[in-house]
């Protein structure tokens, strides 16, 4: 007779935070674009907000950007902005300059600023790629350079971009996460390693053809670095992790939990060639985080 005997252990955890975030800095003093580089004859202050401007008698042969003289890589940016005019706008991120010193040029991730409801804050590779995801996708990009529509996000609403709207870019590792208003309009997973940028400038942008004002203003920014996090006392399986409560899917599947934790680019754990059931429990520690506890149960079969 066979016997079959099932039974559990839980490896001894502790917590701790994955991610090390800054406060939020301002970028924009209100009165000048120090800190800033760009054209001053289409940038300026005014009425306490950088201000874009191109007109009809003096239109530009391609489009320019005000750069901020600083790098980002994993970071959480945020401002409000308005635009007047049939045109558009977008925010820069993990960019480069090319070109002439003076054409103030950049290529990179873009966030957009579109007056078409399904481009108004999608991901659109400036120089690169083009379009990754329009508003209301969630998407990867493969490491063959294929575009895979996953998922949604938020829906698709027309937004009045002549008002003061918020506009906020969240970037961990390969993970993009852009909002409109608070509402997710992209989230990528960016494994194109051939054409994917990691770091880079963060510039605003003002786009050539008709006439535009472009408005930004509470210009801020808060930088992550990932902090390395010990093992589990226990063979290193089990640990507990401390992330923002809003950038959490997961997926599971035998012999390997994957966490996609929404700006972060991928946690995962290569679970033992044994037969493993994982059990998470989410337990809400304030209003913004939740530890995920990983619990690996072993069944083992004797006669």
């Amino acid at each position: 007779m066979k016997l079959k005997i099932s039974f559990a252990f839980v490896l001894v955890i502790f917590s701790v935070p994955l991610l090390h975030a800054q406060e939020f800095k301002s970028m924009f003093n209100g009165e000048d674009l120090s800190g800033w580089s760009g054209d001053k004859e289409l940038w300026s202050v005014k009425d306490g907000a950088i201000t874009g401007t191109t007109l009809k008698n003096a239109p530009i042969a391609h489009n320019k950007f005000l750069i901020w003289e600083g790098q980002v890589k994993d970071f959480t940016f945020r401002a409000q902005f308005r635009l007047i005019g049939d045109n558009n706008s977008g925010v820069q991120y993990r960019s480069e300059r090319f070109g002439d010193e003076d054409a103030y040029r950049v290529r990179g991730y873009q966030a957009d600023i579109h007056g078409n409801a399904a481009y108004t804050g999608m991901l659109y590779d400036e120089g690169g790629r083009g379009i990754v995801a329009q508003r209301g996708q969630k998407v990867t990009a493969t490491s063959e350079g294929k575009i895979q529509i996953t998922g949604k996000t938020d829906e698709v609403i027309k937004e009045d971009l002549s008002k003061w709207n918020t506009i906020e870019i969240s970037c961990v590792g390969n993970v993009l996460v852009h909002r409109i208003n608070g509402k997710v309009t992209v989230e990528v997973t960016d494994s194109d390693e051939k054409n994917r940028e990691d770091e880079g400038l963060l510039a605003l942008q003002i786009h050539a053809g008709s006439p535009m004002t472009i408005q930004f203003k509470d210009l801020q920014i808060k930088h992550h670095s990932k902090k390395k996090y010990p093992k589990s006392r226990r063979n290193g399986f089990g640990t507990a992790i401390t992330i923002p409560r809003h950038l959490i899917s997961s997926s599971i599947s035998e012999g390997m939990l994957l966490y996609q934790v929404g700006v972060l680019a991928a946690l995962n754990w290569h679970l033992p060639a044994i037969i493993w059931h994982t059990c998470i429990s989410m337990v809400l520690k304030s209003p913004v985080t939740i530890t995920l506890t990983v619990q690996p149960v072993r069944r083992l079969r004797t006669i």
